[in-house]
């Protein structure tokens, strides 16, 4: 077999792979209206995706809500981040140091609201030990 016949064969391969990433769920939602459809190849998508920082291939329409840094937690994002389609979108430029800030969380409130999201919490809560706790 030469080497064009093999590159075609891959390709033809990567489009059925994509193709079958796009079935409809029972709900009438596809894949892509919840969540990627896959990793980006050589930093690329199929038509209608974009390749996200995270080389995780999303719909288009997801691209200009901003940065996608996980799911939203009852609802909730860490400041400067909506819940959209159940996943926080960053709405406003978070510096570093905001980022890195280390908080100190108030050792009554026992109960944590959920899982951190990438060390981030929604406003009024702090990250400690991987949970979001009332701050």
């Amino acid at each position: 077999m030469s080497l064009a016949m093999l590159k075609l064969t891959s390709i033809a391969l990567l489009l059925a792979v994509f193709a079958s990433s796009l079935l409809i769920l029972s709900d009438a939602r596809s894949v892509a209206e919840t969540d990627s459809i896959g990793p980006c190849i050589n930093g690329k998508c199929p038509e209608k995706f974009f390749c996200d920082t995270d080389h995780k291939c999303y719909p288009d329409k997801w691209k200009p809500l901003g940065k996608v840094i996980g799911r939203c937690v009852n609802q909730l994002c860490p400041a400067k981040h909506t819940c959209q389609m159940d996943y926080c979108v960053q709405t406003a430029r978070v510096s570093a140091n905001a980022r890195n800030a280390i908080f100190t969380a108030n050792p009554a409130a026992a109960a944590s609201i959920g899982p951190c999201v990438n060390e981030l919490c929604p406003e009024g809560y702090v990250c400690r030990n991987d949970g979001c706790y009332a701050a």
